[in-house]
């Protein structure tokens, strides 16, 4: 949160309304020791705060912001299931298709994106 990580993102929902995130607030550690872990690391519960009214976002927009999220991860491409990936996000014929199949991909569960 600090370097500004949660700035500037899209959020999209399945009728294809994107919702552009001003920033993000800290609410409170999310588990025991308030989301503190051995390591050093805290697992957090965060509010979004919306810069805008909500508008719509064709399919193939959303696709080229996917495509450009994998560009600024270069490590994203080398997971093993990377092209199917790509597939899925091609093929899908509307925003709830596109969520339904990528809900399952652990690149997208992940607490990095």
């Amino acid at each position: 949160m600090a370097r500004g990580g949660y700035s500037n993102l899209i959020v999209v929902d399945a009728a294809g309304m994107g919702f552009a995130v001003a920033r993000a607030k800290k609410l409170r550690g999310k588990g025991i020791f308030g989301g503190w872990n051995i390591l050093g690391g805290q697992l957090i519960k965060l509010e979004y705060v919306l810069s805008n009214k909500p508008e719509v976002i064709a399919l193939s927009e959303v696709r080229k912001l996917l495509h450009g999220s994998f560009e600024e991860r270069p490590a994203t491409k080398e997971r093993g299931d990377f092209e199917e990936m790509v597939a899925v996000i091609a093929e899908a014929s509307s925003h709830r298709e596109l969520l339904e199949k990528l809900k399952g991909h652990v690149a997208l569960d992940s607490k990095w994106y």
